[in-house]
């Protein structure tokens, strides 16, 4: 699910990309003067477009941050990232093992706030 979203937010900025690259060739062959310059995206268009990345890079770094951690890199936690909201779901084992996590999730920068749904397994629930 993550490899997917990650792989439709890196179309979506390629998409944009390649729209950017075409407009020279598109502005030489004439548009009408009703019809808006195609060599200026639309703001909406790049903001968007800059979010998506900020929202890849903040989840690329938290889990990065979580594999560098020798208590945290073999656990299956989710991380999934919307305008700098980090929602982090899965099990971890302890208690500290989520107070961990949320630690390092608050140290990326970029993250403006961290859902927790993190479970802590308990040994029926293992």
């Amino acid at each position: 699910m993550i490899k997917t979203k990650r792989i439709n937010n890196l179309l979506a900025v390629s998409a944009f990309v390649t729209t950017l690259a075409a407009a020279p060739a598109f502005a030489q062959g004439g548009t009408s003067p009703a019809a808006p310059s195609p060599m200026v995206a639309p703001p909406a268009a790049k903001e968007m477009a800059v979010k998506t990345l900020d929202d890849a890079g903040i989840t690329a770094k938290v889990k990065e941050a979580f594999a560098a951690d020798s208590e945290l890199k073999g656990l299956e936690i989710k991380v999934e990232t919307m305008k700098g909201e980090v929602q982090l779901t899965g099990k971890v084992n302890t208690k500290a093992e989520e107070e961990k996590a949320l630690a390092l999730t608050k140290k990326v920068e970029g993250v403006k706030s961290v859902k927790n749904s993190l479970t802590i397994n308990t040994p029926e629930k293992k």
